[in-house]
């Protein structure tokens, strides 16, 4: 999706219990604050941008959930 209001941008993925946590655009919170409600309240959760998408990779290699190939 476009980079628009409600795009996931950011993704952080913890290591250990493999939970994500999305910031959207438009909105300043993570997905685990409490402001993060409010502030998509708006525009919602509407998809991911190219730069979500390339994160989301990033933090499942960094994570250990997949390896440098993918697998």
């Amino acid at each position: 999706q476009r980079a628009t209001a409600g795009a996931i941008e950011r993704v952080r993925i913890d290591p250990e219990t493999l939970e994500p946590r999305v910031r959207v655009i438009g909105c300043d919170a993570w997905s685990d604050e409490d402001a993060f409600a409010s502030g998509t309240a708006k525009s919602g959760v509407t998809g991911i941008c190219g730069s979500g998408i390339i994160e989301v990779i990033s933090e499942l290699v960094r994570a250990g959930a997949i390896d440098r190939q993918g697998v």
